[in-house]
């Protein structure tokens, strides 16, 4: 009779004020204003050194990555997170995915090669140029990753563990950020950590690792036991949704984020193998021009020939083109 009474059906106002609650997280709040004062200052350096910063930048890892990290953790999300099955799941994997790669578009690695001491430079870069990170920056890892964290995280017994601990719990908010932004940050910021694969390769594997980033989500759409089921069966249900059918949802958000982020990840890697290209494309040009303007005779015939550059390039000798007779056919 109430929902007749005010024209707003009761399930609505649930729903309504479901989405406007909001729960403060001290730990999120001492490491997002800690990160925001360390950004803050390393771009107040920067620019007293009178270099240039971008602002577009400072704007994106601020209001883009530290305000996803408090949305993801604060909002809805973070106050329904150990009472709705599916609040959870979209938080973790808004902390995996979304939030570092915004915070990785402000280039705070960058920033901080900038700003650090020559100790602590170098400590960075020894960190950088170890092998275990070498491993986990490797593009066609991030794909694979993102299959398998859900693995780990829901049929181990770390998901029910951060249900009932909240330490476990702020932890591991920070622990899914460090992997993401370790993922990201090699497409991000090639610069800050050099390319260590072939984009080829890469590109090739991202390909066969999508159906593997579905498979976390499939597998919990259709499976019939709960996940945690001591925890949620105990829980009082005030949306009117029992808990396999929470999961469901869940294992459905899984799913359509396994899938949908491997296009951007595969349109980035793309890009990335484009930009390269062009950059050596231009070393190359450049070696060539400046032995031309020392009187090197020895330049291929096809780089003389402006037609023949125009398709074949510094490859035509890869593919056995004779460096001095245009006529003669490829010899493989």
């Amino acid at each position: 009779m109430g929902g007749v009474r005010t024209g707003v059906p009761e399930a609505v106002i649930m729903v309504m004020a479901g989405l406007a609650a909001w729960r403060f997280d001290p730990v999120v709040a001492v490491f997002v204003v800690a990160l925001g004062v360390a950004y803050a200052l390393g771009v107040r350096t920067v620019r007293r050194r009178g270099q240039a910063w971008p602002r577009w930048r400072t704007a994106v890892f601020v209001a883009g990555g530290l305000g996803s990290v408090v949305v993801a953790t604060m909002s809805f999300l973070g106050a329904y997170a150990h009472t709705l099955f599916w609040a959870y799941t979209v938080q973790i994997m808004a902390l995996l995915t979304v939030c570092p790669v915004l915070l990785s578009l402000g280039a705070p690695l960058r920033l901080a090669g900038r700003v650090l001491p020559p100790g602590a430079r170098r400590r960075l870069v020894a960190v950088r140029d170890s092998r275990v990170l070498k491993l986990l920056t490797f593009p066609a890892a991030a794909p694979t990753l993102l299959a398998f964290v859900p693995f780990a995280i829901y049929f181990t017994g770390v998901y029910p563990a951060t249900l009932r601990h909240p330490p476990l719990y702020a932890l591991f908010h920070l622990v899914l950020l460090a992997v993401g932004f370790l993922l990201v940050c090699p497409l991000s910021e090639p610069a800050v950590i050099p390319r260590m694969f072939s984009y080829p390769l890469a590109i090739f594997v991202a390909f066969g690792t999508v159906l593997l980033d579905a498979f976390p989500g499939i597998v919990i759409r259709f499976d019939q036991h709960l996940i945690a089921a001591s925890y949620y069966l105990a829980l009082p249900h005030p949306w009117l949704m029992n808990p396999l059918t929470d999961q469901q949802y869940g294992g459905d958000a899984l799913w359509c984020v396994g899938e949908t982020i491997d296009i951007p990840f595969l349109a980035v890697l793309v890009i990335a193998w484009m930009r390269a290209e062009r950059t050596e494309t231009v070393q190359v040009d450049a070696y060539l021009d400046a032995r031309e303007a020392d009187g090197d005779d020895d330049t291929p015939w096809w780089v003389r020939d402006p037609d023949a550059a125009s398709v074949l390039g510094r490859r035509a000798a890869a593919y056995g083109w004779d460096e001095h007779d245009p006529g003669a056919r490829p010899t493989r």
